[in-house]
C-alpha cells in the first residue's frame, strides 16, 4: 500500500543505526497519521514542508535536529518530525559559507535513523571544522546514527548528567511471514533471475546464504560507522570500539571517547 512515506516502506531489510524501541515508536505514529489522512482524502497532496534548521545570534549558527534521520524524508516523513541528511548537510553548508558566522552549534535530540547517509552527512560536518569551530550539544538523546554525524564536531557535550549518548552499532530487521501465509492460504512464488535476487524476502524463512549476505551489510555499516568515529574524534579504531558494541550512556556515566564534558547553550553562546 502507497502510504507516502518512505520510512514506512523501508522498515524491513534496510540497515537501521537506532535504538530499536524508537524505530517501532515512529511505526507506529506514521500509520496513525496515514490512517488519519486516508480518512481525510489527502493522501496523494504533497505540499512543499521545510524545516527551518537554522538560526543565528551575533556570529553564532544554531542548527536544531530534532527526531528521527533519515536519507530523504517524503513530506509525510517530515510532518512526523523526522529530519533527512540532505537537510542536515545543507544547514551545515550554508553556515560554513555564511559571512559573519564564526561558530556553528548542532543541537542534538534524536535516537538515531537510517544508516544509509550518514557517512556522507559526518563527512560535511568534520569539513565544515577546517573553517569553523564546530560544536555539538547533547540537549535530549543522541544515540546511533545521531551520534554519528554529532560526532563529526570539534567537540561533544551534553548539558545534563541524564542525557542518553552513544548506542553505536548496526542492525537489520527481517519479518518471517511464511507462517501466516501458510494459515490465510497464500503461497508466494518469485520468479528470478540471480541467485541472490529474492534473498531477505518476508515469505520464506530465511537461507543460510542470506543470513550471511545481510549480516554482511549490517557489518560493513557498522566498521564504518566505528571508523568514522574514529576519524572524527581522533581516536584509534580499536578505541573507538572498545566503547561500542550497540552500548548507550547516561551522559554523566559516558566515557571520554564519547563525550567530552557538560555545558549549556547559554555558556556556548558567550565561548
Amino acid at each position: 500500500m502507497e502510504t507516502g512515506s518512505l520510512l514506512l516502506s523501508k522498515l524491513s531489510n534496510t540497515v537501521w543505526s537506532i535504538r530499536p524501541e524508537m524505530l517501532n515508536t515512529f511505526e507506529n505514529v506514521l500509520n496513525f497519521k496515514f490512517n488519519e489522512m486516508e480518512k481525510l482524502a489527502i493522501v496523494d497532496s504533497k505540499p512543499n514542508i521545510k524545516s527551518g534548521l537554522v538560526v543565528t545570534q551575533g556570529s553564532k549558527a544554531i542548527i536544531s535536529i530534532s527526531g528521527m534521520l533519515m536519507d530523504n524524508c517524503s513530506w509525510l516523513d517530515s510532518m512526523c518530525g523526522m529530519v533527512s541528511y540532505g537537510d542536515i548537510e545543507q544547514a551545515v553548508s550554508e553556515c560554513t559559507a555564511a559571512k559573519g558566522i564564526d561558530h556553528i552549534i548542532m543541537l542534538w535530540d534524536s535516537p538515531g535513523g537510517m544508516a544509509s547517509g550518514c557517512s556522507r552527512a559526518t563527512k560535511v560536518i568534520r569539513a565544515a571544522r577546517e573553517q569553523k569551530r564546530v560544536t555539538s550539544l547533547v540537549i535530549g538523546q543522541c544515540c546511533s546514527a545521531a551520534y554519528y554525524l554529532a560526532s563529526g564536531a570539534d567537540e561533544v557535550y551534553a548539558d545534563d548528567p541524564i542525557r542518553t549518548v552513544g548506542h553505536i552499532g548496526c542492525y537489520m530487521l527481517h519479518v518471517d511471514q511464511s507462517e501466516r501465509d501458510q494459515k490465510e492460504g497464500l503461497k508466494f512464488t518469485y520468479i528470478k533471475a540471480g541467485k541472490y535476487k529474492t534473498d531477505g524476502n518476508s515469505h520464506e524463512p530465511l537461507t543460510e546464504s542470506a543470513m550471511d549476505h545481510l549480516q554482511e551489510s549490517v557489518n560493513t555499516c557498522y566498521e564504518g560507522f566505528i571508523n568514522d568515529v574514529a576519524i572524527n574524534r581522533n581516536l584509534s579504531v580499536d578505541a573507538v570500539r572498545a566503547v561500542a558494541e550497540g552500548k548507550w550512556y547516561d551522559a554523566v556515566k559516558a566515557p571520554k571517547e564519547i563525550l567530552d564534558g557538560f555545558t549549556t547553550l547559554n555558556e556556548i553562546l558567550t565561548w
